[in-house]
């Protein structure tokens, strides 16, 4: 969709989705509003078929997915898997530095979705004073979601794996 058909029907711009869908992350939350706009434009959006890989186990492509449609699957063969959907964010602490993958994430639906360049990330945010608290700030928030839904998805049913985790999380 282009701006100027978006704007004829009083829908918004794929710039302002891209904000108002970056806004509302756990990731740029924190950030001034001028930042996730500069974000925003920088954003590109990407398709991927049913099957496809976004990354594979061992890269680091530098790149934070924003699902916007579809269901995706990271893990690797047999062994444990998780999905994710739209709206959620994959692969936010990449942007903060390097982050060698640790599961293959493939399309288990078409799917599209807001990618994030690292490399034009630090660029945009390095311009906000306050910058680097802000990055310690989202990786700890980002830690701290993944580990509730960890916590939601497994320990539950593993009382001895909730103390372990407790006390490796402390």
């Amino acid at each position: 969709m282009n701006s100027s058909t978006a704007n004829n029907h009083n829908e918004p711009s794929e710039l302002e989705a891209n904000f108002e869908l970056l806004r509302d992350t756990l990731l740029f939350s924190g950030l001034p509003l001028e930042t996730v706009k500069l974000v925003a434009y920088l954003a590109v959006r990407a398709d991927f078929v049913r099957g496809e890989a976004v990354f594979r186990r061992g890269d680091d492509e530098g790149r934070a997915y924003l699902v916007l449609s579809g269901r995706l699957r990271a893990g690797d063969g047999d062994g444990p898997a998780f999905e994710v959907g739209e709206g959620e964010l994959v692969g936010g602490l990449s942007l903060l530095g390097t982050m060698v993958r640790r599961h293959t994430l493939t399309a288990l639906t078409d799917v599209r979705v807001l990618t994030i360049d690292r490399e034009r990330f630090m660029k945009a945010v390095s311009q906000f004073p306050g910058y680097r608290e802000w990055m310690v700030d989202a990786a700890l928030r980002l830690v701290r979601h993944w580990e509730e839904r960890l916590e939601r998805a497994v320990v539950h049913d593993c009382p001895g794996c909730r103390q372990a985790m407790e006390m490796g999380l402390l």
